[in-house]
């Protein structure tokens, strides 16, 4: 899995983080919400990555 999840919402960006996503770039005012510009935060993690996370949490239960 390499996947890639824009986000504005502070709470999903550290629910990706807890989940092994990491930041990969910031597009600042890249979406209009309103009359309000609002910085996008691209997230990503490598399948590599998803497992170990995975495997570490699986070991915790």
């Amino acid at each position: 899995m390499n996947s890639l999840q824009p986000t504005t919402d502070e709470a999903a960006i550290a629910c990706y983080e807890s989940c092994g996503f990491r930041r990969e770039g910031v597009l600042r005012d890249a979406r209009r919400f309103e009359d309000d510009y609002r910085t996008l935060v691209q997230m990503s993690v490598l399948e590599a990555e998803w497992r170990a996370t995975s495997a570490r949490r699986s070991a915790r239960r």
